[in-house]
């Protein structure tokens, strides 16, 4: 019986054993994270000022892009109006 509840133990020990290996190693990997995240946002943090200019510069271009996109319209549209005058002109 003793050697029966010595192996039980042995096995619980071993058992917890691996499981205090186990979580130090999820210890680690979660410190190992927080360390990447941190550094990802202090990089960001520093990358920041200077993405600033570039979205202004980006939505000024989509301003742009699109006042000119408004142009061609009025364009395409007085083109279109001419070819149906020409047309009636014609008739």
């Amino acid at each position: 019986m003793t050697d029966y509840l010595l192996s039980i133990f042995s096995k619980q020990k071993s058992l917890m054993n691996q499981l205090h290996v186990l979580l130090n190693s999820l210890k680690g990997i979660y410190s190992c994270l927080m360390l990447m995240f941190k550094q990802i946002f202090t990089l960001f943090n520093r990358i920041k000022p200077v993405l600033k200019p570039i979205i202004e510069i980006l939505k000024l271009g989509n301003i742009i892009l699109s006042d000119f996109y408004a142009i061609l319209d009025y364009f395409l549209k007085i083109s279109f109006l001419f070819v149906f005058l020409l047309n009636k002109l014609k008739k």
